[in-house]
């Protein structure tokens, strides 16, 4: 949809992008506009940072697996005092934390290339989220800020160009395969807005120009 003069929207987190986010900006937002999802997708690998090695996910899992992978490991860990007992379970977990996050960026990475490959494919004219900015109306500010629970700033803004309107909802799963992600796809890029939670949820990629009017709100 082409909107003239149209008000929105913008949280903004405070860690990206600042030097652009000051009242009176006019920002270009095209195809050479780097939303901060391609920067996340850039460090999108099966490869981990661990105490400045780089070390791969796949033997990250492994050194967890090898900590407890038989009945007499498992009772040795009943010998620790209670110390020691405390710090190799913290070991533990924290390798599945690191484990599980760096799984869901690789979620995300595929879950969005999905979302492009059929944009491009079937849906040329609307914003790459690659290539926008998010809008929200005050409808749904509510959600997004209680959703995204980081130091944020929300600036109202005057959008000329292209918006378009889908839902958090419609995101294809981040597990999925690749080709059951494709078709959910379908879902975010012709959205069909038959419930409530969708539409509390909505969201807005944008194209064009944009115009940082005043600031919102603080949260």
């Amino acid at each position: 949809m082409i909107v003239e003069n149209k008000e929105m929207l913008h949280i903004h987190r405070n860690d990206l992008y600042s030097d652009i986010w000051k009242i009176g900006n006019e920002i270009l937002v095209d195809d050479n506009f780097n939303s901060h999802l391609i920067d996340h997708i850039k460090l999108s690998s099966g490869v981990l940072n661990v105490n400045n090695n780089m070390v791969r996910l796949d033997k990250y899992i492994n050194d967890v697996i090898l900590e407890i992978d038989t009945e007499e490991k498992i009772l040795k860990l009943k010998e620790l005092s209670d110390d020691d007992f405390v710090c190799k379970g913290l070991y533990l977990l924290q390798l599945l934390k690191d484990s599980r996050n760096k799984l869901g960026d690789l979620g995300i990475m595929n879950r969005e290339e999905a979302l492009e490959e059929v944009r491009k494919e079937k849906y040329s004219d609307l914003p790459s989220r690659y290539h926008s900015i998010w809008v929200c109306d005050e409808d749904s500010l509510n959600f997004w800020i209680n959703e995204l629970s980081e130091d944020v700033t929300i600036y109202k803004l005057l959008l000329n160009g292209n918006l378009f309107k889908s839902s958090e909802l419609f995101l294809p799963y981040d597990g999925e395969t690749k080709e059951k992600q494709r078709i959910e796809a379908e879902k975010y890029w012709n959205p069909v807005f038959d419930s409530e939670e969708s539409l509390i949820r909505k969201e807005y990629l944008f194209q064009g120009k944009a115009k940082v009017l005043k600031l919102y709100k603080n949260n």
